[in-house]
């Protein structure tokens, strides 16, 4: 393994500003000595956390692209085709530094958007886009949003013809569960199978997190009446298999008029199997943040 270690100096509005003695022009210096504290930051914040390790960030990166990310293939002018990886989250610097560890990982580009205050983490290269396939292949995406949105940009990338882009791109989502049986031949992932399935895959703990990360939600009311929820759009195998993973026992709840459906708890069994399972694979971005406040109100509940 391969360790960098940074060191910040100040930086003062000066004709020149120095990182152990390199001098950096005024134009690249802001930028740059941000993006090292950004490292510098999150290496203080998790000195012997599983981020080193491509083995948690892979799965990991598909539960969060599972989320909050998206495939898409775009074309220009109708003359030829685009492609994009991207994940959107709120502008956070605990986001920012989650997205950066990826990067270093993946690769991609981490962009900051003040404007609309969020942080994208983006591939728009066609050859790594291809080699990010590789880790879709070894950790295959569950929700079928995200298995579909691959299976469409597999296939435009192996056609190359703009005509049959504009013949199917609509049809991309149609029949889900058949689109899904194009990509895990082996099994049929969203039937009564899914649970047992999906608890042996050997990424699920990973994945689980990312999602998490991605979905989740902490909430800690002033009344100390602690509850998690996850949701998602049409997704109700997925989360009924969360459900069984955690022990929850409470129902999905449907949102009426909208494909939007949820998952919530206040049990405390489920909460600590929640938080047990955070403190082995942890998250990585805002949502951590938001688990130690929770976390640290469950402690102490529990002593109550």
């Amino acid at each position: 393994k391969t360790y960098f270690i940074f060191a910040v100096a100040k930086y003062h509005s000066s004709p020149n500003s120095r990182v152990w003695g390199c001098c950096v022009p005024v134009l690249v210096a802001p930028l740059l000595t941000q993006r090292l504290i950004v490292v510098c930051r999150a290496a203080h914040n998790n000195p012997t956390s599983t981020l080193q390790s491509p083995d948690y960030i892979k799965p990991f990166f598909v539960g969060l692209v599972d989320g909050d990310g998206s495939l898409q293939v775009n074309h220009w002018r109708q003359r030829y085709l685009q492609y994009r990886i991207v994940i959107k989250l709120k502008n956070i610097e605990s986001n920012v530094i989650m997205l950066e560890y990826i990067k270093t990982v993946i690769g991609g580009k981490v962009r900051v958007d003040n404007k609309r205050n969020f942080v994208y983490w983006v591939t728009d290269s066609r050859t790594h886009i291809q080699s990010i396939f590789g880790i879709f292949e070894r950790y295959p995406p569950l929700t079928t949003r995200v298995a579909c949105q691959l299976c469409f940009m597999k296939q435009c990338i192996e056609k190359n013809n703009i005509d049959w882009y504009f013949n199917n791109r609509n049809n991309k989502y149609h029949s889900r569960i058949e689109k899904l049986k194009l990509l895990n031949t082996e099994v049929e992932l969203f039937k009564v199978k899914t649970l047992s399935y999906l608890e042996k895959l050997p990424y699920i703990q990973a994945w689980v997190s990312g999602f998490i990360e991605a979905e989740g939600c902490f909430t800690l009311p002033a009344q100390n009446n602690l509850s998690f929820s996850i949701s998602q759009n049409n997704e109700y195998d997925l989360l009924n298999f969360i459900r069984y993973f955690f022990n929850i026992t409470a129902k999905i709840r449907f949102v009426k008029s909208s494909p939007l459906i949820i998952l919530e708890t206040a049990q405390l069994n489920a909460l600590i199997k929640i938080s047990e399972h955070v403190n082995h694979y942890p998250l990585l971005g805002a949502k951590k943040d938001a688990f130690e406040l929770f976390y640290n109100a469950l402690k102490n509940k529990k002593l109550c």
